[in-house]
């Protein structure tokens, strides 16, 4: 009975000290095996925002920079979208009235073509969805404003997007096609000819083969007006298209 009951203690002890190796093994396993971990990656400071893009700003010494437009507002509906949207034109001025202009657009959600654009009123009348920022006329008279209306529904409404993209930045002729250096001595001509009628807004508008040089400055708006619906169609096919 003696040694029954000894071997059923020895037994027992046996059994607890393997028990606790098989504890400070597991432990020994757990510590070597603990997954390493890696350097916490500190969040950029700002605000992210989606409704934004970027398009090639050209000022009027032909210098190119990446701009940022943002979209402040978007609405869809069956056949087209429409925006607001925020961009800079004209940087030539002091910094303390370099105004950022609003244009109001309309995009077709068909082919993408530009259906409206405004800095007044939208196409209802009823509501002013736009703000123009830019100068309304330059320093030589160029009536910079009424160019860009001429421009406008010459060059863009209606356009596909095609043609649209295909325009070459101008510097002083509002065809958007560019001008040759025979061409530029053509209109110095009809310049000289021509000079007193910057008067009557309506003659600047309908002769659009005046002087490269009465025009020098007034096509920074109309070029980056371009500009930003090139970069706006692609916002737009993205998301419709």
């Amino acid at each position: 009975m003696k040694k029954l009951t000894m071997l059923i203690l020895a037994a027992a002890v046996s059994l607890i000290i393997l028990s606790g190796c098989q504890k400070e093994t597991q432990s020994a396993v757990e510590i070597t095996q603990e997954p390493q971990q890696t350097a916490s990656v500190p969040e950029p400071e700002g605000i992210y925002v989606e409704n934004a893009f970027l398009y090639s700003h050209i000022n009027g010494h032909k210098e190119v920079t990446e701009k940022t437009a943002f979209v402040l507002f978007e609405y869809e509906l069956l056949d087209k979208v429409k925006y607001q949207v925020a961009y800079i034109a004209c940087t030539c001025r002091g910094p303390e009235v370099n105004y950022w202009s609003v244009a109001y657009v309309e995009l077709s959600k068909e082919d993408g073509s530009l259906v409206s654009i405004s800095w007044d009123e939208d196409n209802t009348g009823h509501y002013t969805a736009g703000m123009y920022g830019d100068s309304e006329v330059t320093w030589e008279g160029a009536p910079v404003h009424d160019l860009l209306d001429y421009y406008v529904s010459d060059q863009l409404l209606g356009k596909p997007q095609e043609y649209v993209n295909s325009i070459e930045p101008m510097h002083g002729d509002l065809s958007g096609k560019g001008d040759t250096e025979e061409d530029a001595d053509d209109h110095s001509g009809a310049s000289e000819e021509g000079s007193d009628s910057h008067s009557g807004a309506s003659e600047a508008v309908v002769d659009t083969d005046r002087a490269v040089d009465d025009y020098t400055g007034a096509t920074v708006t109309p070029n980056n007006v371009t500009r930003m619906l090139q970069g706006l169609f692609t916002y737009h096919n993205e998301r419709y298209m």
